[in-house]
C-alpha cells in the first residue's frame, strides 16, 4: 500500500475525529458503510474500491 496515501487518509481521519468528536473506530465504520464512501463510488473499478477498503483496514491497525 502506498504509504503517502495512507498518511493522507490518517490525517483526514484525525481531522474528522476532531471536527465530529467521534472516536477512531466510529469514524472508520461510517466511512466504510457510507454511500458517500469512495469505496462505494460506482464510477471506480472493483480494484480501486478494494484498495480503498485495504486503506480503511490499515487505519484500524495503525490506531
Amino acid at each position: 500500500m502506498n504509504e503517502e496515501k495512507l498518511k493522507m487518509l490518517e490525517e483526514d481521519l484525525k481531522e474528522t475525529m476532531d471536527v465530529t468528536g467521534m472516536g477512531r473506530e466510529e469514524v472508520i465504520e461510517i466511512w466504510e458503510n457510507s454511500s458517500m464512501s469512495p469505496a462505494n463510488d460506482p464510477g471506480i473499478s472493483e480494484e480501486e474500491a478494494e484498495e480503498i477498503r485495504r486503506r480503511f483496514a490499515a487505519l484500524r491497525t495503525r490506531g
